[in-house]
């Protein structure tokens, strides 16, 4: 978690950085991030549900080894991500846009949307 000393001296809490310097970083290769780098996406990143999991339980290296390894796709309107039944490799969290999302469970069909910052 990162922190920063307000003139009280009781820790104060950053705000998260804007989703747009978040992507300009996982653009770069993994391997050519800086320290800085990782700070940046492991703060915004550590807000998210999955991540605050492990924060609230002190493993902020979760936060930071993933956000090492992190990087950016883009899909066009009507794109298949995945598709159901297919074996789970990928987490991904919904930086800009939305995504639909289809699932046929006992001959019945559920539909729902996903917007920004959702994580699946």
């Amino acid at each position: 978690m990162t922190l920063q000393k307000s003139p009280d001296d009781a820790p104060k809490k950053l705000p998260p950085p804007p989703v747009e310097e978040v992507v300009k970083v996982l653009k770069v290769a993994p391997d050519d991030r800086t320290k800085e780098d990782i700070t940046l996406t492991s703060r915004f990143f550590e807000e998210k549900k999955f991540f605050k999991t492990y924060i609230e339980q002190n493993n902020y290296d979760v936060v930071s080894q993933c956000s090492k390894f992190m990087f950016p796709e883009s899909y066009e309107t009507g794109e298949v991500v995945i598709t159901q039944g297919d074996k789970g490799d990928t987490f991904y969290v919904l930086l800009k846009g939305k995504v639909h999302i289809r699932i046929i469970k006992n001959h019945q069909k559920f539909e729902f949307t996903l917007r920004e910052y959702y994580e699946f």
